[in-house]
C-alpha cells in the first residue's frame, strides 16, 4: 500500500469521523449500552469400551511438550496419539502440580478417602502415620502431578484414582467445579446448564464416580483469583434460584476450590480427576450431554471445551463498569503499538487484532467493539498523517477494519 493510497483513505476517514461518532452515540442509546447484562449477584431466600488409549502400554514423554504452552490441535479424538491426549487433559485440569492426592479404600471397614501422595509414605523412621497427619509431618515429600500420574490414572494402573488440588499457592485457580450429589441432581444440573447458556458461559458436565451426582466444570484461559471464580459460581446458583423459586439446589454440595485463600499449613480441598479407568468402565466419571448420555468421543468433546478469560468473567459479574475499564485498557494497548512509552512503534497487527477480537467476544451485544475499532482507525490515520508511513500488514489491517466499521454502522442503521 502506497502513502498516497493511505493518505486518500485518511482523508475519507476524516470526513466520515464526525458522522461515525454521531452514529455511535445514537447506537449507544438505541442498543442500551448502559444496560449490558451481568449475572445478578445477591442472596437468595431460599462408555464401557476403553478407547482412551488405543496402545495400552505406551507412555510417552510429553513434559517439554506440555510446559512449552503450545496451542492444542482441535482435532483430537479417541484415536489421537496418547501424548496429545495427555497434553489436552493437563491443559484443562490444572492446579497444584507439586502435589496430588490418591484415593485409598479399606474394604474390610467399608471406608475410603484421599491423602496427599508422599514419597515416604509408610517408610520406617520417616512416615508418622497413623499417629500423625501428613500436613504436620516435617519429613513429608509430596509426589508431583506429572504426565506419568495422569497416564496411570487414565489407564487405572495400580488402581490409582488421582485427585487434584485446584487452589494454587498464589490463591488462583484454573477452573471452577460445582459438585452436585444425590437428590434431584439431574434437575439441578439441567437448570445450571440453562443459566450458563443464557449468559454464554461454556460448561462441561461430568457424571461423578458414584454415578449419583455430577461435577459442572468451568475452565479459565489463565489463572484467576479463587475469590472471583467462586463469586461466579455463587452468582450462577443465586440467579437460577431467583429465576425459578422451585429450584432449591438441594443436591449442591460445594465449589472446587472451596476456599478463597490457602488454609494455613494445608492444601485446600481436592477434587477427583475425571475419566479414571475403573469408573469409566461403569460409564461414570465421564462427560455427559444434556440428556445425561456419555459423549461417544470423550476426547473429541474435551477438545471443544472453551476457556473463559478473566475479563469475560469480570464483565459477567460486574456488567458495564467492567466493560468500561476493559475498553480503556484495550485502547491503551492499541495506542502503545503506534505511540509506545519507549522505543520505536512496533505496529504488531496480532496485538491489535487480539484485543479487538477479545472485546467482540466479551461485549458482542454492545457498541463497544465498534468504538474500539474506530479508535484503532483514528490512531492509525493519525500515525499515517504524522509519519507519512505505516507497516504494510498494519496498513492492510487498517483498510479491512475501516471497511468493517462502515458495514457495521450501515447495518445497525437499518435494524
Amino acid at each position: 500500500m502506497t502513502f498516497e493510497e493511505l493518505l486518500e483513505k485518511y482523508q475519507v476517514l476524516l470526513l466520515e469521523n464526525g458522522r461515525l461518532k454521531e452514529e455511535i452515540t445514537n447506537l449507544n442509546t438505541k442498543l442500551g449500552v448502559s444496560e449490558h447484562r451481568a449475572i445478578p449477584v445477591g442472596r437468595s431466600d431460599n462408555l464401557s469400551v476403553d478407547s482412551l488409549f488405543p496402545t495400552p502400554n505406551a507412555l510417552l514423554e510429553v513434559s517439554e511438550h506440555v510446559s512449552a504452552g503450545k496451542t492444542l490441535q482441535s482435532n483430537i479424538s479417541d484415536t489421537s496419539d496418547p501424548k496429545d491426549k495427555i497434553e489436552l487433559y493437563m491443559s484443562l485440569f490444572k492446579g497444584r502440580d507439586d502435589v496430588y492426592a490418591k484415593r485409598w479404600e479399606n474394604k474390610n471397614k467399608g471406608t475410603d478417602g484421599y491423602v496427599p501422595c508422599c514419597l515416604y509414605e509408610w517408610k520406617s523412621g520417616l512416615c508418622r502415620k497413623p499417629k500423625g497427619k501428613c500436613a504436620a509431618c516435617s519429613n513429608k515429600a509430596y509426589a508431583r502431578l506429572d504426565e506419568k500420574v495422569i497416564d496411570d490414572h487414565l489407564r487405572g494402573r495400580g488402581n490409582l484414582v488421582a485427585g487434584i488440588y485446584p487452589l494454587c499457592l498464589d490463591e488462583t485457580c484454573c477452573f471452577l467445579a460445582i459438585d452436585f450429589d444425590d437428590g434431584e441432581w439431574q434437575k439441578d444440573i439441567s437448570q445450571l446448564r440453562e443459566v450458563c447458556s443464557e449468559f454464554d458461559l461454556p460448561v462441561a458436565i461430568e457424571r461423578s464416580r458414584s454415578g449419583n451426582g455430577a461435577h459442572a466444570w468451568i475452565f479459565f484461559a489463565s489463572p484467576i483469583a479463587a475469590t472471583l471464580a467462586r463469586k461466579l459460581g455463587s452468582a450462577l446458583l443465586t440467579y437460577a434460584m431467583n429465576k425459578r423459586h422451585e429450584i432449591t439446589f438441594k443436591s449442591y454440595d460445594r465449589f472446587f476450590p472451596n476456599q478463597d485463600t490457602m488454609p494455613r499449613g494445608g492444601l485446600g480441598n481436592l477434587i477427583a480427576l475425571p475419566l479414571q479407568k475403573a469408573a469409566r468402565n461403569e460409564n461414570n466419571s465421564v462427560f455427559i450431554d444434556a440428556n445425561f448420555k456419555p459423549f461417544d468421543d470423550q476426547w473429541g468433546f474435551m477438545a471443544t471445551i472453551q476457556k473463559l478469560s478473566e475479563a469475560f468473567v469480570s464483565v459477567k459479574l460486574q456488567g458495564e463498569r467492567a466493560i468500561l475499564e476493559l475498553v480503556k485498557e484495550y485502547k491503551g494497548k492499541v495506542r502503545q503499538e503506534f505511540y509506545p512509552d519507549r522505543g520505536d512503534p512496533k505496529m504488531r497487527v496480532a496485538k491489535v487484532r487480539d484485543v479487538i477480537s477479545d472485546l467482540n467476544k466479551i461485549a458482542k451485544e454492545t457498541i463497544w467493539p465498534l468504538e474500539l475499532m474506530v479508535f484503532f482507525a483514528e490512531t492509525a490515520v493519525q500515525s499515517i498523517h504524522e509519519d507519512g508511513d505505516i507497516f504494510e500488514d498494519m496498513g492492510d489491517y487498517f483498510t479491512d477494519t475501516y471497511e468493517e466499521i462502515i458495514q457495521r454502522v450501515n447495518k445497525e442503521k437499518t435494524t
